[in-house]
């Protein structure tokens, strides 16, 4: 194949533009300031999703308005959140990336780990449901979809995925995913509206939620995962609205290593 229309190669070093990014900041700080390392994490990766976006959204961080109960409330604050804002009006904006919102303009929600493993993953996930439903009980009009991503740059980690490596993953992973706290989240919710949909553990590995039935598939696509991950998010804001789903089938990259039907687990 011609270098100049080598996909795969792009992808690559959609990567390796992540993880120099990464580096660059843990070498310069070390261990001093995680917090503002995160920050800028998030800020990095909010540059690279707005890259080839089209006009009409926006990125940034902040929070969404709705009701709790009846009652005025907002979400937690959002680290990366896409949004309509050429059809709908932007309630407030701070700074160049600070916005809060209404439900009806949210795209894409999107929580950046430095590290998840055993219950903090878990608790992004339920945290993720959590407002991901707030998004989807507040709309005005009929939604569509709403995808929810966690992306985590480090977790489960190995040199190589071996099988011995890939077993002691997809055991953990098994194990955790059928933890009493996310099962609870999962029953509130019987279709699993505004429920996370991707999950990126590290650059090799990542979690899938099929979008018409509760079945998270864990799967490896080595050194591919963070571009799959943007190019998936473009391709759904795309692709939103037109009620065309088959672009989903062209993103079951990667190798299954397991499939859990998390329904079964909640009757």
């Amino acid at each position: 194949m011609n270098d100049l229309f080598n996909l795969k190669k792009y992808d690559e070093s959609v990567t390796d533009e992540i993880l120099a990014i990464k580096n660059r900041v843990r070498n310069l700080i070390r261990n001093s300031h995680w917090q503002k390392e995160g920050e800028y994490k998030e800020a990095i990766l909010r540059k690279i999703i707005d890259r080839n976006l089209p006009k009409k959204y926006s990125v940034g961080t902040g929070f969404i308005l709705g009701k709790k109960m009846n009652k005025p409330a907002c979400s937690r604050q959002i680290d990366i959140m896409i949004f309509d804002s050429n059809n709908y009006p932007t309630l407030l904006k701070e700074g160049d990336d600070f916005y809060i919102v209404e439900p009806d303009s949210v795209r894409a929600i999107i929580e950046v780990k430095t590290k998840l493993e055993s219950t903090k993953l878990i608790n992004a996930i339920v945290r993720m449901n959590e407002i991901g439903q707030f998004v989807y009980y507040n709309s005005n009009e009929f939604r569509e979809d709403l995808f929810v991503g966690i992306f985590s740059f480090e977790g489960y980690d190995f040199e190589n995925y071996d099988e011995e490596n890939i077993k002691i993953v997809k055991e953990k992973v098994y194990k955790l995913l059928q933890n009493e706290k996310l099962l609870g989240n999962i029953k509130k919710s019987y279709r699993g509206d505004g429920h996370s949909n991707y999950i990126v553990l590290n650059k090799d590995i990542f979690i899938l939620r099929q979008f018409a039935y509760y079945t998270y598939q864990m799967k490896l696509n080595n050194n591919l995962v963070y571009s799959d991950f943007i190019n998936y998010l473009q391709t759904f804001l795309i692709n939103y609205g037109k009620g065309d789903y088959e672009y989903r089938r062209k993103f079951d990259s990667g190798t299954t290593l397991f499939e859990l039907k998390m329904r079964d687990l909640t009757e």
